[in-house]
């Protein structure tokens, strides 16, 4: 069976359901920019949250996420945001590089994200994985290689992170990769 929820003209995407499965929170793109809305499973209705996109759901926090928001200096930051309280807080800014694709780690204490790093080695830019406590304190950058990593995910006891990189081929093709978390 097929069902389909939403319709319009706008573009929606990035869907991503809450952990007790009520609400699926997505991103719908208009003419004033990406916002993240949710849908309640149960009874259809539609919610506009916030603007962002990338939307990261907190476990057992139906009312509230992390997100992607453009500075007005055109890089990408990540904000938690409350939108039942109308609390928005800034997680992780930096003047120098854009930073998406928040995962919350499995304990809740650490956002895994992409951001754009210089390269020691080929002296380009590139996408490097990095994490940052939920407060925005002990900004960490975890890769360093001259290829993009991207799309990080946590393993379910929070000692791996898994990503997307295109490193270590001659064509670039992506494949996935697994690294070692053991910060506290």
């Amino acid at each position: 069976m097929m069902k389909q929820h939403t319709n319009g003209a706008v573009v929606d995407s990035d869907p991503v359901v809450t952990t007790d499965g009520t609400l699926l929170f997505f991103v719908r793109s208009s003419n004033t920019g990406p916002s993240i809305w949710s849908l309640d499973r149960k009874d259809g209705t539609l919610t506009s949250c916030a603007r962002g996109y990338n939307p990261c759901v907190i476990p057992g926090k139906n009312n509230a996420f992390y997100c992607v928001r453009n500075s007005t200096a055109g890089r990408s930051e990540i904000w938690y945001v409350d939108y039942v309280k109308g609390e928005e807080s800034l997680v992780l800014s930096d003047v120098n590089r854009s930073f998406t694709n928040p995962c919350l780690s499995p304990d809740g204490k650490w956002i895994a994200c992409v951001g754009n790093a210089k390269s020691s080695i080929s002296g380009k830019n590139n996408l490097d994985i990095f994490v940052v406590r939920t407060d925005g304190s002990n900004l960490t950058q975890l890769t360093y290689h001259p290829e993009s990593d991207v799309c990080p995910v946590w393993s379910k006891d929070g000692r791996s992170i898994y990503f997307i990189s295109s490193r270590a081929n001659k064509e670039r093709s992506y494949n996935i990769w697994r690294m070692n978390f053991n910060y506290e």
